[in-house]
C-alpha cells in the first residue's frame, strides 16, 4: 500500500504543484504594487521596448545608448510615488492613493521615446511572455497600469505552465524540483516582470529534459528532441545571464556520456551555443551602456587582478563560499527591493526539506551506485557557475580593489541549482526498507512548502496592506 501511494503520488506530483504554485503566484502578481520587485522599472521598460519590435539597442544622434519606448511605459515608470516603499516598510498603497496622478488614466498613446535602462542590453529571450501581454494591450487600448498587470499575469502562467512540465518530465529529482519551484522567490519572480522568472522555469525544464533523456530508453527521434528541447532552454537561461555558461557546456557533457555516438553533435551544438552567447554578450559589452558608479570599472577591475591575482582566489573564490551562507535567506525568499524577509521559522523549514533530500540521494546514492563521472560533471558545472557570478559581479559592480563582491543575490543560484536534479536519484526506487521514510518526506514537503509560500503571502499582505 505504501509503495503504489508513494508511486501515484509520485506521477501525479506534479499537479500537486500546481494546487499550491498557481493560488500563491497569482496571490503575489496582484498584492505586490508595481516596481516592488527588484529592478522592476528596468525589466518593464525592456519588455515595452521589445513589445514595441525594439529587441536591440541602438545609439541616438548623441551616441546614447538605448532604445524606443512607448511613452506610456516611461510614464508609469516616472510616478515617484511608487519610489515611497523602498526600504520603507511603514508606507502602504495608502500612499499611492494620496497622489494627484490617476493612474488608471495612463494611456500607451502613439509616441515612442528614446530612454536607456540597466536591462537594455538583456536578450528578448527572458521577456516574451511580457511582451506578448503589453502588445496585446496596446493593441486593445488598455490602460497602461492594467497591462503591467496583465505582464505579471502572463509570464506567471508561461513560468508555472514551464514549471510544471519540468516536474512531470523529471526522472531524477523530481522532489527537489518541486522543493526549488515551491520557493517563495520562485514563485516571486514569476508574478513579477523580471526575466529570472523565465530563467529559473527554464533552467528547471531543461534539467527535466535531459534526466529524462539519461532515463528512457525511447525512439531516436524523441531522445534527439530531448536532446534539442533541453540545450535550447538551457541556451536561453545562458542567454540572460552568461554567467550560467557553464551549466550549458556540462549539459552537452552530460549527453556526450550517455551516447558517444554524439560526440560530433554535442562539439558542433557546444560551439555554437558558446558563440551565440559569446556574440551577444559581446555586442552588449561594445555598447558601452553601464548602470554601475563611477567608481566600477570593469577594465579596471580586470587590471587590479592581472597585478593582484591572488585575489582571485582570496576574495572571488572566498566571497562565493561566504556569500553562499549569507544568501541563502535570498535564494529562499526576500521580497521588494531585499526589505521584506519571510518568518524565521520559514528559511529553517526549506533548509532542513533540502538538506534531507541530499541525505535521502547519498543513500539511493550508495544503493544504486550513481555514477560518478556524471556527479562530478554537475558539481564542477555548479561550482563554476557559482564562481562565476561572483567575478561577474565582482568586474562589474565592485570598485576596483575593494575586497568584497557587490551585488550577489540569492535568486541568481536557483537556475544553477536547477541542474544539480540532473545527478540525483528517484527515491521510492531505493529499497522497500526505506519506503515508509520516503512517504513521511513527501507528506512533509508537501505540507511545509504550503505553509512557508501561504505565510509569504500574508507578509506581503502585513508588508503592503496593514
Amino acid at each position: 500500500m505504501p509503495t503504489q501511494f508513494l508511486r501515484r503520488n509520485y506521477e501525479y506530483l506534479h499537479w500537486l504543484w500546481l494546487a499550491i504554485a498557481l493560488p500563491v503566484t497569482f496571490s503575489m502578481t496582484f498584492l505586490t504594487p508595481p516596481f516592488q520587485v527588484q529592478d522592476e522599472p528596468a525589466h518593464f521598460l525592456k519588455a515595452a521596448q521589445i513589445s514595441a519590435g525594439n529587441c536591440f539597442g541602438v545609439r541616438d544622434a548623441d551616441h546614447n545608448v538605448g532604445a524606443y519606448t512607448p511613452q506610456g511605459a516611461l510614464d508609469l515608470v516616472q510616478v515617484k510615488e511608487f519610489d515611497l516603499f523602498r526600504k520603507h516598510p511603514e508606507k502602504k498603497v495608502d500612499v499611492l492613493r494620496a497622489t494627484h496622478r490617476r493612474l488608471s488614466a495612463l494611456q500607451w498613446g502613439g509616441n515612442h521615446v528614446f530612454s536607456a535602462t540597466s536591462a537594455i542590453n538583456y536578450p528578448p529571450t527572458g521577456y516574451v511572455f511580457h511582451a506578448i501581454a503589453l502588445r496585446l494591450s496596446q493593441v486593445l487600448h488598455i490602460d497602461v497600469l492594467s497591462s503591467f498587470f496583465l505582464a505579471r499575469l502572463f509570464n506567471a502562467l508561461g513560468c508555472v505552465a514551464l514549471s510544471c512540465m519540468a516536474i512531470a518530465l523529471a526522472t531524477r529529482g523530481k522532489w527537489y524540483l518541486f522543493i526549488l519551484l515551491s520557493l517563495p522567490m520562485t514563485l516571486f519572480q514569476f508574478g513579477s516582470l523580471s526575466q529570472d522568472g523565465v530563467l529559473i522555469s527554464s533552467a528547471a525544464l531543461g534539467s527535466a529534459m535531459l534526466s529524462r533523456y539519461l532515463d528512457e530508453e525511447g525512439s531516436e527521434s524523441r531522445r534527439l528532441m530531448l536532446i534539442t528541447g533541453s540545450i535550447f532552454l538551457f541556451l536561453v537561461a545562458t542567454l540572460g545571464k552568461p554567467v550560467y555558461m557553464p551549466v550549458l557546456l556540462a549539459a552537452h557533457l552530460v549527453v556526450w556520456m550517455k551516447n558517444r555516438g554524439y560526440a560530433a553533435g554535442m562539439v558542433i551544438s557546444a560551439f555554437c551555443s558558446l558563440m551565440i552567447v559569446v556574440g551577444w554578450t559581446a555586442m552588449g559589452y561594445s555598447s558601452g551602456y553601464s548602470s554601475a558608479g563611477s567608481e566600477v570599472s570593469a577594465s579596471g577591475q580586470l587590471e587590479y587582478l592581472y597585478s593582484e591575482p591572488v585575489a582571485l582566489i582570496t576574495v572571488v573564490l572566498q566571497k562565493t563560499a561566504i556569500n553562499l551562507t549569507k544568501e541563502a535567506s535570498g535564494f529562499i525568499g526576500i521580497f521588494g527591493w531585499r526589505d521584506t524577509e519571510l518568518p524565521v521559522y520559514s528559511y529553517g523549514a526549506v533548509k532542513a526539506l533540502l538538506a534531507l533530500v541530499l541525505l535521502v540521494n547519498c543513500h539511493a546514492y550508495i544503493r544504486k551506485r550513481q555514477s560518478f563521472s556524471l556527479i562530478a560533471a554537475v558539481a564542477l558545472a555548479t561550482v563554476a557557475s557559482m564562481f562565476l557570478v561572483s567575478l561577474a559581479l565582482y568586474l562589474s559592480w565592485t570598485p576596483v580593489g575593494l575586497q568584497t563582491v557587490h551585488g550577489v543575490q540569492g535568486r541568481y543560484m536557483i537556475p544553477i541549482a536547477c541542474f544539480a536534479s540532473v545527478a540525483m536519484v528517484d527515491g521510492y526506487r531505493s529499497g522497500s526498507k526505506s519506503e515508509k521514510i520516503l512517504l513521511f518526506f513527501s507528506f512533509l514537503a508537501v505540507v511545509v512548502m504550503l505553509l512557508v509560500d501561504v505565510g509569504a503571502v500574508f507578509v506581503l499582505q502585513e508588508r503592503y496592506y496593514y
